[in-house]
């Protein structure tokens, strides 16, 4: 699939969720609950991203050492920052690409070190998504709804935590063990995917040997980064940095349903948290517009006590536009200081995409 086509499917999907999301919302209402926000909850949402940030940067800056210079704690900040306004912005998270050259521009850490750093790091936070989603489906309260499967009537609250149990667990135990045993776990499935290849019918070979060769590339810089934590010491602060980071950007939402009088419990939280996190991974127009919206908007029907509609759709506006102006914020005050343009980071991103 090419750039051209991707973007477009990620407009496509973005459009569609969009419209999902405001189904059953009268703008007027809407519009009335965006402005009865407590402005402390607001500022409180910001204040807990920016510390985030910086939680991020320290594990960014961990990751990072055992690769290559290890740099100051400011200059790690930074890259964080410039990069997370182009994932955060960008079609196809493209921003990705640019926190490798950013590491290289301002850390000195070698290309191919940074997008070991990009890959151990998103595999730990996809482990701390699928964790906390599994804890929010098992523990918190959830509405009394039910849906229709023929002539039987089936609780949602059961069927989530039947999901929790038979999908979430064995992917957040699979997440774990790769992270933990590394090269390992990743030769057998690069010889599994060989094999399978190997056995296919011939029209199918080349498919599976691109995808072979895509695996190889990637798991190649993964396999440097999980390396790094071989160092007992280290693989703990990384792991409990983890740990931090997500238990504490729960607070955003449950700062913000206090602000918007919807009753929000912490692992509820954390369970519109995780959907989130997993509904931007879907492809994604630019600010991953409309897709944002629907993940918010569905977890709170599952986590939040009955609420309006209105309500629910302020919610995920506020929270995403919100840590999005902040991020934007952050964004320039790193630029100013690095003395680097939007426009070149931009173009080297792209010049990463092509290679």
């Amino acid at each position: 699939m090419t750039g051209r086509q991707r973007a477009l499917l990620g407009v496509i999907v973005g459009v569609t969720l969009a419209v999902v999301a405001a189904v059953g919302v009268p703008m007027n209402t809407l519009a009335d609950s965006i402005r009865g926000v407590r402005p402390e909850a607001v500022l409180g949402v910001s204040a807990i991203f920016l510390t985030q940030q910086a939680l991020r940067a320290a594990r960014q800056r961990l990751l990072a050492e055992g690769l290559g210079p290890r740099g100051s704690f400011a200059e790690h900040h930074a890259v964080l920052c410039m990069s997370f306004f182009f994932i955060n912005t960008l079609p196809a998270r493209l921003g990705e690409l640019a926190r490798p050259w950013l590491l290289q521009r301002r850390v000195g850490l070698p290309i191919g070190a940074g997008v070991a750093v990009v890959l151990t790091e998103r595999l730990f936070d996809l482990s701390a998504a699928l964790i906390m989603l599994q804890l929010a489906l098992v523990s918190a309260p959830m509405p009394e709804a039910t849906i229709s499967l023929g002539d039987r009537e089936l609780s949602l609250a059961s069927l989530a935590r039947g999901l929790a149990l038979t999908v979430l667990l064995p992917a957040s135990l699979g997440a774990l063990a790769l992270g933990l045993t590394g090269e390992r776990l990743v030769g057998l499935g690069l010889r599994g995917l060989g094999a399978a290849r190997r056995r296919a019918p011939d029209r199918l070979k080349t498919v599976l040997q691109r995808a072979e060769d895509g695996a190889q590339a990637l798991s190649g810089n993964l396999i440097v980064g999980l390396n790094v934590l071989r160092a007992p010491r280290r693989l703990a602060q990384a792991l409990g940095l983890t740990a931090i980071i997500w238990a504490w950007t729960g607070l955003q939402y449950v700062a913000l349903a206090w602000g918007l009088g919807l009753e929000l419990p912490y692992l509820g939280g954390l369970g519109v948290l995780s959907v989130t996190m997993l509904g931007t991974a879907l492809p994604a127009p630019p600010g991953f517009v409309g897709v944002y919206e629907a993940a918010c908007r569905g977890a709170l029907g599952l986590f939040a006590a009955p609420h309006a509609a209105a309500t629910a759709l302020a919610f995920a506006l506020i929270i995403h536009w919100g840590i999005w102006l902040t991020q934007v914020a952050t964004a320039l005050v790193s630029f100013v200081w690095t003395g680097l343009r939007p426009a070149e980071v931009l173009a080297q991103s792209r010049r990463n995409q092509s290679a």
